[in-house]
């Protein structure tokens, strides 16, 4: 019994190996089988191999794969003929630059130029300013004068010693507020 047992073990455990290495061959191939179908994929959409200069394989991919050979051609031309445009583009956009930066240095010039001008209108305008609030403070002390004059004389004395000789000097005699509201 014990002969037989161990014949029995020894059986079980050959078919257990048997398994094993047949397992083992099964997933060996099925993962290899997935790498090559992972690398077939990768390599199928790099462009580096659809634009390679070995002749040989170049060749073969005319042969066998004309139509996407073809396309990944078409898109070499494609990105030539874009990279054309871009480089047309920024050429086109470096002259639009140049050209507002000197439209704007202009500007900037002519700017400054009026900011000039502005201020040595604003110094005369000032100085304007300056010399008709001095002849107004000349003018209002004038008509305080004939103010004093007129409370110092009687009306009849007061038309003897001033006499007008214009209508302004009347206006100012008679129409005391608008003379005064003129340097208001």
């Amino acid at each position: 019994m014990v002969g037989e047992s161990e014949s029995s073990k020894q059986e079980k455990s050959g078919e257990k190996i048997a398994k094993e290495k047949s397992g083992s061959f099964l997933s060996t191939l099925a993962a290899s089988l997935f790498w090559l179908v992972v690398g077939a994929t990768m390599l199928w959409n790099w462009d580096g191999f659809w634009h390679t200069d070995i002749k040989p394989l170049e060749t073969i991919q005319r042969g066998y794969f004309s139509d996407k050979y073809n396309e990944e051609q078409m898109k070499v031309s494609r990105i030539a003929s874009n990279n054309k445009l871009i480089e047309d583009i920024h050429k086109r956009l470096e002259r639009a630059e140049s050209r507002a930066d000197l439209r704007v240095e202009k500007a900037n010039k002519e700017m400054d130029m009026l900011l000039s001008k502005l201020g040595n209108v604003e110094r005369e305008l000032n100085s304007y300013l300056e010399k008709e609030n001095t002849k107004c403070r000349y003018f209002d002390t004038s008509l305080r004068m004939i103010d004093h004059l007129a409370k110092k004389y009687s009306e009849d004395e007061f038309k003897r010693v001033l006499t007008c000789t214009s209508a302004e000097c009347e206006n100012i005699l008679h129409y005391r507020q608008e003379a005064r509201s003129i340097c208001d």
